[in-house]
């Protein structure tokens, strides 16, 4: 698996200042000013995959996997509360439960395997892209 790694935009291209929004850029008029920092991720498949099944605050339903935005939202949630290091772990674990070696009270195989082809379907990355 190639491991996801975090790029910090330099300077220049770091958008507006924001006030009245949380750090997801919702409105809150108790908010302090805030800077718009635009991070760049390269992810697998095993690493979307991870971040939609493992992720606290994720839980994809089976009739959520038809929708792109949705799938692209959680992506990016999930980004936000995991780093490089945990994103790999889940991205393993994703990986063994995908092949039928997960824990019993993971996602199932036939679950995985429906995600899998929704991450294809919206990021264009495959299983065969390479190994976790």
């Amino acid at each position: 698996m190639m491991p996801g790694t975090e790029t910090i935009a330099p300077p220049a291209s770091i958008n507006r200042l924001r006030s009245q929004v949380t750090m997801y850029g919702d409105y809150d008029p108790d908010q302090p000013v805030r800077v718009e920092v635009p991070v760049s991720m390269h992810l697998s498949f095993w690493d979307i995959l991870g971040l939609l099944s493992y992720t606290s605050g994720v839980c994809v339903a089976y009739d959520e996997m038809d929708d792109d935005d949705y799938l692209r939202q959680s992506v990016q949630f999930g980004l936000m509360r995991y780093g490089a290091s945990a994103i790999k772990i889940q991205a393993l674990s994703a990986w063994r439960a995908y092949y039928g070696n997960g824990s019993a009270d993971g996602p199932s195989p036939e679950f995985l395997h429906r995600l899998g082809t929704a991450v294809t379907r919206t990021f264009g990355v495959t299983s065969k892209d390479g190994a976790a």
